[in-house]
């Protein structure tokens, strides 16, 4: 490329950088990016480096700007003067009130910069009958027909976009999770020192935020159902922490292990920088959520060649099939207990080859 040939700026704004699936896609599609044709800045609302946990994957050329706030409201004013100082060409969100907020500025201060909204969940998801989440999901359904363009995860999110928000079709692209696949391969062998697989215990790990939403009581009551049919050569991982300052689910949940007298069979293990060591030693994956925008824990671990038991939770049709993994009923203890009994049968052959969507060629395009 002629070095002449003016960069796009795109700016990226995120409420915090720490871990889970939508900062991982986030931090996936920015390392996409070839700098040659962008000029790329995130802007981190809150916390400092040491709370923003992903900023260290990034590649060394994105710009960081990191506001350190209390909450996306107090940081909204700064992200506004830098918007203006930078004057980037597309901002780019990937939580509903982040998109909300960009939209509604550019509304009533700006006229120069193209907004992308990923949406991160399923709009049924957000169904609310407070008072106040019901006037929220009014104003954001009015203000995301203005977005240039809204990314959908799965086909099944695009129609209920449109469906729900009333937003015309061209409007909605339908983009799979990005998977940083060499990243994946690179970690998934790196020495951690820590091993879970042993015994000969078929081994299961499931990764994700300690959180009603993710089934983890489901899943430690399908544990209880097959222990107690003699299915007991088998133990659980599970990667992940509290992110609700107000509950803490950690407890709850270890509390059931204990009551059940699983604790020898169910093991959380915490928050992990590099969980891929932990899903390449396991024998198979396991999603007991209730709900998903799209996980994208599951294409890393079929990257990883891992079968996955997950549940209905989202539309995995062309993702899991008969020959990578099964799927189940979401809040079914029995079915879920059936398919753990299951998926130790289902031998997989080879990783899952996922293709990757090219954002660098499409932004140019916007």
């Amino acid at each position: 490329m002629s070095s002449i040939v003016k960069k796009k700026k795109i700016v990226f704004v995120i409420p915090s950088f720490r871990v889970g699936g939508v900062d991982r896609v986030v931090c996936n599609i920015i390392n996409s990016l070839d700098r040659d044709y962008f000029d790329i800045t995130l802007i981190v609302c809150m916390g400092d480096e040491s709370y923003n946990r992903l900023l260290v994957l990034l590649k060394s050329h994105v710009k960081t700007i990191i506001l350190n706030k209390n909450n996306f409201r107090s940081a909204l004013p700064y992200i506004i003067k830098v918007l203006k100082d930078i004057k980037p060409n597309i901002v780019f969100t990937s939580h509903n009130h982040v998109g909300l907020a960009i939209l509604l500025c550019r509304s009533l201060c700006f006229k120069s910069f193209k907004v992308i909204t990923r949406i991160s969940t399923l709009p049924s998801n957000n169904i609310s009958y407070v008072f106040r989440e019901k006037v929220y999901n009014k104003f954001f359904s009015f203000f995301v027909k203005k977005a240039d363009v809204v990314i959908a995860q799965s086909v099944e999110m695009k129609e209920e976009i449109q469906r729900y928000y009333n937003v015309r079709s061209e409007r909605v692209l339908a983009i799979k999770n990005l998977v940083d696949k060499d990243y994946i391969f690179e970690k998934a062998v790196e020495d951690c020192n820590d091993v879970i697989k042993s015994n000969g215990k078929f081994t299961f790990v499931s990764v994700g935020i300690l959180s009603e939403v993710k089934g983890f009581d489901v899943l430690i009551e399908s544990v209880k159902t097959i222990i107690d049919k003699g299915y007991d050569n088998l133990c659980f991982y599970i990667i992940g922490e509290n992110l609700n300052d107000s509950y803490d689910c950690k407890s709850d949940l270890e509390k059931k292990v204990l009551e059940l007298k699983l604790e020898k069979y169910i093991h959380f293990i915490g928050f992990k920088e590099n969980p891929y060591y932990y899903l390449n030693q396991a024998d198979a994956f396991v999603l007991s959520s209730r709900k998903e925008g799209f996980p994208n824990v599951v294409l890393e671990a079929l990257t990883l060649g891992k079968p996955c038991l997950v549940t209905n939770c989202v539309n995995f049709e062309g993702i899991i099939d008969n020959t990578n993994g099964i799927i189940v009923e979401k809040d079914n203890v029995r079915a879920l207990a059936q398919g753990i009994i299951d998926i130790q049968k289902l031998d997989v052959q080879q990783s899952v080859e996922l293709v990757n969507f090219d954002y660098t060629k499409w932004l140019l395009t916007i």
